[in-house]
């Protein structure tokens, strides 16, 4: 299965030599293996990278999706490399499934699917989106704990008490009070290591449900353009909960996840399982709507200009993100 053990020991790279700088590393947040799914035939080595500004371009997988020091974090002064040794080795788990489907052989063992349904959980989990929304989430339950504790003299009490015994200074409810509610402040959550925590927190449970659901594998003729992928590559939704979409928001929920440029995966909790081939209209009704689900970026193995008219349209019609904020210690939006 993908979720055995992650390294508990941390192995730092990079580190300053003689006040040297210290060495870039590279990360990629969508596996570059599966991004070679995605290369267009006639270019052989590289597929299309489409933005929202500008024409899509061809780049080789190794060059797209990725940031420095991604997956590692600062501790004690050196990078710590914990996080990104735990999904490599997760990662090599997966690669013989994904290679197994891309190849369109779809009988998989129990062990077999539990490990792809833990590689599509980190797919979900391992990207700038879930962490800008994880972030959020922790940004918002600060800002609703200050905005209460703000309010009641019981709560202020046993914190002054807290700060007295930390600082060794006199610490009174009032000037508690003004110092949470006498100005406006944007909350932002920059613990990196907090960050990474929680995705390998939710991988597991992911991973089981994920398992359960119902399989249906969409396939279209190696001829046909094909399937494009994401810098967001599973997309979620539920037409019952919509603004409130998760994998078990309800029965209706569902997700998908393109496999490769032939094969795609969609799992739900009611239709009966099926391996379904998708003639080259419904390929592109898929790949508009996953484009929905697109961060910044669109890799597909085609170069199209009507992809990249309904990439500018889904991002022009995009609400701006909200920051969250506390103006005078109230939970505020901007």
């Amino acid at each position: 299965m993908l979720c055995r053990t992650i390294p508990r020991t941390a192995r730092t790279r990079g580190d300053a030599v003689d006040g040297r700088k210290q060495e870039s590393i590279g990360q990629h947040f969508v596996q570059r293996k599966y991004l070679d799914g995605f290369i267009d035939p006639s270019l052989k080595t590289a597929l299309w990278v489409y933005f929202s500004n500008k024409p899509p371009r061809p780049h080789a997988p190794v060059r797209v999706a990725r940031r420095n020091h991604y997956y590692c974090y600062r501790k004690n002064g050196v990078w710590d490399f914990i996080g990104d040794e735990g999904i490599t080795k997760l990662e090599g788990f997966a690669v013989p499934v994904l290679e197994k489907l891309t190849s369109k052989h779809f009988n998989l063992t129990d062990e077999e699917r539990l490990t792809f349904a833990g590689y599509v959980a980190l797919s979900y989990l391992r990207v700038p989106a879930f962490e800008r929304r994880i972030n959020r989430i922790a940004n918002t339950l600060n800002a609703r704990l200050v905005e209460f504790v703000a309010q009641s003299d019981a709560h202020l009490g046993k914190f002054a008490k807290e700060c007295e015994k930390e600082d060794g200074e006199m610490c009174d409810v009032k000037s508690l009070r003004k110092a949470l509610t006498g100005g406006d402040v944007y909350l932002t959550q920059e613990n990196r290591g907090w960050t990474l925590r929680q995705m390998f927190n939710s991988l597991i449970g992911l991973q089981e449900l994920i398992f359960s659901m119902r399989w249906t594998f969409l396939t279209c003729a190696d001829e046909d353009e094909g399937f494009l992928t994401t810098d967001n590559p599973v997309s979620v939704y539920d037409p019952t909960a919509p603004h409130a979409v998760a994998f078990r928001s309800s029965l209706n929920a569902y997700f998908t996840f393109p496999i490769c440029r032939t094969v795609a995966l969609v799992g739900d909790h009611l239709s009966t399982p099926r391996i379904t081939k998708l003639t080259p209209f419904d390929v592109r009704g898929f790949n508009s709507d996953n484009m929905t689900n697109a961060d910044r970026q669109l890799y597909a193995p085609f170069e199209n200009r009507k992809v990249q008219e309904r990439f500018e349209e889904i991002v022009r019609r995009r609400p701006k993100e909200k920051k969250v904020r506390l103006e005078k210690g109230r939970f505020a939006e901007w």
